[in-house]
C-alpha cells in the first residue's frame, strides 16, 4: 500500500525502504507522536511523550506516553 505524505498542502508518495537505524525511527516517533494512527484507537486521541527508553520488565519502552486523561 503506498503512503502519501501531505505537508504544507503538497502531497508526495513515500517509497518503502528497509529500516537501517532504529534510533532514527524512535526519534521521529518521539518528535512526531501525531504520526501514529491513534484515531484508529480513539478519535481525537493525542499523546504527550514523557519518557524515552523507559525500563520495563523484559526490555524498554521506546516512547512512554500519556493521553489527556492520564492513561499510559
Amino acid at each position: 500500500m503506498p503512503v502519501i505524505l501531505i505537508k504544507d498542502a503538497k502531497a508526495r508518495k513515500l517509497d518503502a525502504k528497509p529500516l537501517r537505524d532504529e534510533e532514527q525511527l524512535r526519534k521521529y516517533i518521539v518528535d512526531n507522536p501525531e504520526c501514529l494512527p491513534l484515531d484508529e484507537i480513539e478519535e481525537e486521541l493525542r499523546l504527550l511523550v514523557v519518557g524515552r527508553e523507559f525500563a520495563a520488565g523484559s526490555g524498554s519502552i521506546d516512547a512512554l506516553s500519556l493521553d489527556s486523561k492520564g492513561n499510559i
